[in-house]
Order: structure tokens, then sequence, then C-alpha cells
């Protein structure tokens, strides 16, 4: 084979995987079109009237969210601001339904080690909760606590996207539960109905739980049972070291007080001594 048949053939190859993702992408379109197409468009007419009432109503929800671990009911956040996003197009191929979760003031909480406060900062992150963090520092300049500030807001967000390449419409929902990882569910198009779009907005405005219905085993309830004890005994460790080391720190001060103290009327006594000799 000579060079031209050569490139030629590099030309062919090239042509016929440009013909065949050209292909694919019309039929992905195509599936939109047809399965996907309505339900993103409904969705998006019902979120778009949802969101205009709920403005004008001005619904104020309260919710709370384990953020304080000396707290262990959690911290009352108020959810208000409701607002839609939307990619822009005729066709939409994503939808947020977005709401911001706020404190009333800011609020601050102590939590000691290294490893806690590593992993409250971690947990923070994950609701994307605006929040100052300051260190306390041991003798060698190593993290043994932290205070926290919290201040907010957080956004919490149920976002729709159609997927033609896997033929579905996928569901993302975050900060909507006391776990910060992100929960996701795929329908088919057809299933993506009204009563899905009615069971969305209710989970938006905190009336049911989850957004999918599922039955707990006998078993599964247990481990979450002991699962749940075992948080709320380190809840109550955390809570009872954050004590410790608070009434260590007011012990420090208080003995700190008393030298200076000492030192004060100690330096008293040599100043009037020194003045009448």
């Amino acid at each position: 084979m000579g060079l031209q048949d050569e490139l030629q053939a590099e030309v062919d190859r090239i042509r016929a995987r440009e013909a065949s993702d050209y292909a694919m992408v019309q039929a992905q379109e195509a599936f939109y079109q047809q399965h996907l197409g309505p339900a993103m468009r409904a969705a998006e007419t019902y979120f778009v009237a949802l969101v205009d009432k709920l403005k004008v109503i001005g619904t104020d929800i309260s919710v709370r969210y384990p953020l304080d671990p000396q707290q262990p009911e959690g911290v009352e956040l108020r959810q208000s601001d409701y607002r839609l996003r939307t990619d822009g197009k005729q066709d939409p191929r994503q939808i947020d339904v977005l709401c911001s979760c706020k404190l009333d003031k800011p609020r601050e909480f102590y939590v000691p080690t290294e490893s806690r406060v590593e992993n409250r900062a971690k947990l923070l992150h994950a609701y994307n909760f605006l929040h100052h963090r300051k260190n306390k520092l041991d003798n060698f300049y190593n993290i043994c606590g932290a205070t926290f500030i919290l201040e907010g807001p957080m956004t919490a967000r149920i976002r729709i996207m159609a997927n033609p390449a896997d033929r579905c419409i996928d569901v993302e929902l975050r900060n909507f539960f006391q776990d910060p990882e992100p929960r996701r569910h795929r329908f088919e198009g057809e299933a993506f109905d009204e009563e899905m779009l009615e069971r969305l907005a209710k989970l938006l405005l905190r009336q049911i739980p989850q957004l999918i219905e599922t039955t707990v085993s006998p078993a599964l309830r247990d481990e979450l049972r002991q699962q749940l004890e075992a948080e709320e005994a380190l809840r109550e460790q955390d809570l009872a070291a954050a004590h410790a080391e608070r009434a260590r720190a007011e012990q420090e001060e208080a003995e700190q007080a008393r030298l200076l103290n000492r030192l004060r009327r100690g330096f008293g006594k040599l100043s009037r001594k020194t003045s009448r000799d």
C-alpha cells in the first residue's frame, strides 16, 4: 500500500467515526424529543408556577441539621428564598430548583482533638455551609481543638437532568437529608409524571422525608437503630470532651489571674518598701 492509500484509509476511518458519532447524537436527540422532552418541559412549567407561588406566599420552613456536635437535636435553620435555574433552552436539559437554609444569627461551638476537628470540617464542607474556624494549638503547634463559627447560608437543591445517552431522567437531591451526600434517582421519561413532580414539591417543602418510599426489613431497622445509638454515644463523648476542655481553659485562666494578682501585690509591697527606704 502506497502513501496515498494509507492516508486515504485514515481519512475513511475518521469519516466513518464522525458519521457514527453524528448518528448517535441524532438518535439521542430523537429519543429526547420523543420520550424525555415532554417530561422535562412539564417539569419546567410545574416548577416555574410553584416557585412563583412560593415567592408570593413567602413560605418559611424550620429545618434542622447536625452541624453542632453539642446539639444532638440539630441546629435550627430557616428555609426560604425559592428560585429556579435552567439551561435557558427551549427544550430544557437541566432544571435546578433551589432554596436557602439560613441561621437567625451566627453560632459558634468548640470541638476538641485534631481528628474531631477535621471530621467536623469535612461535614461542614460536604454541606457547603459557610463557616469560619479558629484552631487551638498545643505547645508543639499541633491542632488540639478548634472553635467553629457557623454563618451560612446553605443551599438545598433539586436537580433534574435529561440523560438521553442512558435513556432516562436523572434527579439529584442535595442537602435535603441528615447525610450531606447527594442522593440520585433515575426515571424513565414516562415514569417522570405529575405524581413524581408532586413528590418532588413535597420533598422541597419538607412534607415527606424521602422521594422514593422504601420498605425497611427488621434486620436493617435494627442495624440503623444501633448506628443511631453509636452516633448518639459519640455525640455525648464530644459534648463531654468539649465541656471538659472549656472547664480546663477556664481553670487555666483563673490560675493565671491569681498568679497575676500575686505578682501585682508583690510588686506593690516591694514598691512601698523601696519608698520607705
